[in-house]
């Protein structure tokens, strides 16, 4: 249990710094000052990194070896895409820009995970 709210803990943070970071680096995406609407944002994000995205991975495994993890990007995708829709806390014009708004915080998300190791036991 302590387990599972450290890990969420963790995820809200680096949602966070993923969307600050995309903030900072791509002008077209543009971030709600509403904090409450971007911390509404971040549990949704989180809950279905926890929730549904261990799911997901599960079911597709098959597909995710086919295409060498590429639909791992998709998935990640959708979730984000998911919770924006949910909350409407990040204005994102067009799929590319989703696609860097995704890479970033995945990119965040691993380099954590090897500084802190959230997935080992």
């Amino acid at each position: 249990m302590f387990n599972l709210i450290k890990k969420f803990i963790a995820l809200l943070l680096i949602n966070w710094l993923g969307v600050y970071v995309c903030q900072r680096i791509f002008p077209e995406i543009i971030v709600t000052n509403d904090l409450t609407k971007m911390l509404v944002f971040l549990v949704v994000l989180s809950l279905l990194m926890i929730i549904v995205k261990p799911i997901l991975d599960i079911i597709l495994k098959p597909f995710v070896v086919l295409t060498l993890g590429i639909l791992n990007i998709v998935i990640n995708m959708g979730l984000v895409m998911l919770a924006n829709n949910y909350t409407e806390a990040i204005i994102i014009n067009n799929n590319f820009t989703l696609f860097k708004v995704t890479f970033i915080i995945g990119l965040i998300g691993f380099l954590v995970n090897l500084v802190i190791g959230l997935n080992s036991n």
